[in-house]
Parts: C-alpha cells; structure tokens; sequence
C-alpha cells in the first residue's frame, strides 16, 4: 500500500487528484516509472528534468506543463 505524503510535489498531487496510477502515468507518457517516483519523492527535480520528459508527463496528465512544476519561492 502507498505511504502518504504529507507534502506532495505538484506532480504527485495532479496525479493523485486524477486517481492514475504511477504505473499507468508511466505507460502513457512513456517515462519510467521509477523515474516518476523519484520525481514525486524529491530524489530527482523535475525542475531541472529534460523538457522532453516534462513535456511528456503533462501531456499524459492533459495539463500545462507550468502545472507539474514545484514552485521554488
């Protein structure tokens, strides 16, 4: 069962909100879903990700790609 994040990163909470698996956010966008979880987990900024994969996330989310990214102030 997945633990629950106190402070999700918007990523994560755009996902949950949509009730979509990381396992299924993975199979539209085509980024591996070990790299999902790493970007939900802070292991990996997705501030700072390859555009293509940014792209890529918010595209199978069907949101702007601005949404997905955390807010650094």
């Amino acid at each position: 069962m997945p633990k629950f994040n106190p402070n999700p990163t918007a990523l994560e909470k755009i996902r949950r909100e949509q009730k979509m698996s990381r396992e299924k956010l993975s199979e539209i966008s085509g980024v591996n879903c070990r790299s999902i979880e790493c970007y939900e987990q802070g292991k990996r900024d997705l501030n700072i990700a390859n555009v293509k994969t940014v792209r890529a996330l918010a595209k199978a989310l069907n949101v702007p790609m601005e949404k997905i990214l955390d807010d650094d102030e």
